[in-house]
């Protein structure tokens, strides 16, 4: 039942490594499981690491992200990985691996980029679906008028919130867009948070009613991402100038969405060019 809510609480067998429960469902078995923060903490220390700078927080984020990749890795392909791919050493692994990267060689995710607004974000990424939120919006006389949806999504290493709009909205209901599915998304507004802020900062909690930044993410900007895609900001290839852009091409004008925010990017080719047929003159004098 561990989930990417959950899995930041998921502890292991102290002799095998293994995954043995959730937190809150093995209280007073501390004797016989690890993975809380105080143990990576330890593990980290054993390795040489001076971790002094890190809050239980850092711990508590990085192990959901990993323990969720790890087990829906293992869950997907459990024919070649069952209970052998998900376990204690790798977690540490990657948190040590995570550690380095980010403290000692002070590299930021895409996430932390653009939620400390030093990077724009219209640029376009690759973020994963971790959770789901529908309100349900009713009328005075208490009839469901239509859902209201809010996505968290994930770069891998942290989280924010997302509003869809209407047209990704019909999607969620559909169910096409869900937990686990990646998203390509181009030309997103930040919402809130104009000087910026930390994923690490004590007040930033993504959740449904807390007041934090939000992306706002839109149908022609919006596409699903292959399930093998790398989490993050992406570059792809111009067709005419062989430069390397940022921006999400809409294929056709028929793949254009009314009301779905700005097209990134198309390419046009003009086919005819009719005669001139009226020139208008203003009073002025000036034609057009």
């Amino acid at each position: 039942d561990a989930t990417s809510t959950t899995s930041a609480y998921i502890r292991f067998g102290r002799t095998t490594g293994t995954p043995c429960g959730l937190a809150k469902k093995i209280l007073g078995q501390t004797a016989g499981w690890t993975g809380a923060p105080s143990d990576f903490r330890e593990s980290l220390v054993k390795k040489g690491h001076q971790i002094d700078s890190l809050s239980d927080k850092w711990f508590i984020n990085h192990c959901r992200w990993i323990n969720w990749k790890l087990l829906s890795i293992e869950r997907r392909f459990c024919r070649f990985l069952a209970n052998r791919y998900f376990n204690y050493d790798r977690v540490s692994s990657l948190l040590e691996s995570r550690f380095i990267k980010e403290i000692k060689e002070g590299k930021r995710s895409t996430l932390r980029k653009v939620l400390n607004r030093d990077v724009s974000s219209k640029k376009m990424m690759i973020l994963c679906i971790a959770q789901v939120f529908c309100k349900r919006v009713s009328n005075d006389s208490g009839q469901i008028i239509a859902p209201s949806f809010t996505l968290e999504l994930t770069d891998g290493w942290y989280s924010i919130l997302a509003r869809p709009d209407q047209f990704l909205s019909s999607k969620i209901e559909e169910g096409l867009l869900c937990e686990g599915r990646k998203l390509l998304i181009s030309h997103a507004d930040l919402c809130g948070g104009e000087d910026g802020v930390d994923p690490l900062d004590s007040d930033y909690e993504p959740g449904p009613g807390n007041n934090v930044p939000c992306l706002c993410i839109y149908g022609n900007g919006t596409r699903i991402a292959h399930w093998r895609s790398k989490l993050g900001f992406i570059l792809t290839k111009h067709e005419e100038s062989k430069e390397m852009t940022n921006s999400l091409k809409v294929e056709r004008i028929k793949d254009i969405v009314p009301g779905g925010g700005n097209v990134p990017r198309i390419v046009l080719s003009i086919r005819e060019r009719s005669p001139l047929q009226f020139l208008e003159t203003s009073q002025d004098g000036s034609v057009r």
